[in-house]
């Protein structure tokens, strides 16, 4: 359960639990593969998520009490004890697939989104980005830099003109896009030709 990540769990991720503290990690990956019975990518025997699935998800994330805004909260009670130079701690979160042949994901500008197409499920993307920019952007955090996002299926099959366009759009806001395949997956040595600016291979 993601809410069991408040800021006395996210603490012991930050910096070692001893007499004098020091930083562990410089950056964190948030992704849920599914939620509420829904799937956020191909693949997992579960219905596809809908566009009110992708906002819930960006509020769960931002909720105050936990997520992301509990690790801001925590990095900050951690840098008073730890001092020295500090720098933001970099945040990477997943971008959902739009996937291939649904036609009940949701509206777009007054206009239902078609999933056997490219240019809609790029669109979708391309509006959770936005969103999510957004919201992350407009919460204030003090501790934190959105870096960029992750591609959740860890293999490509029918979405690769969808990954070419996305690195493009979000490397134009100035964020970095980002692809954990697994040994052997379909497209683990194209990851820069589909538009990945770093790939890590299980």
């Amino acid at each position: 359960d993601g809410r069991a990540f408040d800021d006395k769990r996210f603490a012991k991720y930050a910096a070692s639990d001893d007499d004098a503290p020091q930083w562990l990690f410089d950056g964190y990956l948030f992704l849920t593969a599914h939620r509420g019975g829904k799937s956020f990518s191909g693949g997992l025997n579960r219905p596809a998520s809908n566009k009110q699935d992708w906002e819930a998800i960006v509020d769960f994330y931002l909720e105050d009490t936990h997520s992301i805004p509990a690790l801001d909260r925590s990095v900050g009670a951690l840098r008073d004890q730890i001092g020295g130079t500090f720098h933001r701690r970099k945040v990477v979160i997943f971008m959902p697939e739009p996937q291939e042949g649904q036609t009940d994901w949701g509206e777009i500008d007054g206009k239902a989104m078609d999933f056997s197409n490219y240019p809609d499920r790029i669109a979708a993307c391309k509006w959770y980005a936005d969103l999510l920019e957004e919201r992350f952007r407009s919460s204030g955090f003090r501790h934190l830099e959105l870096a960029g996002f992750y591609w959740l299926p860890e293999i490509l099959r029918q979405s690769r003109e969808v990954t070419r366009a996305l690195g493009d759009y979000v490397r134009s806001k100035g964020l970095r896009f980002y692809w954990i395949p697994y040994y052997t997956a379909q497209g683990y040595s194209e990851w820069r030709e589909l538009g990945f600016d770093a790939a890590y291979l299980q």
